[in-house]
């Protein structure tokens, strides 16, 4: 079975982007990787 994904934009204040910036180097991972759903 073939994966589809798709594109999604959200806005969230400079201090939950520096949070999730640093949990993402923190881990070696893109924010991306981060915030996927299981």
């Amino acid at each position: 079975m073939a994966s589809h994904t798709g594109r999604i934009s959200i806005s969230v204040p400079p201090d939950k982007q520096a949070k999730l910036d640093a949990i993402a180097a923190n881990a070696d991972r893109s924010r991306s990787y981060i915030l996927k759903l299981p």
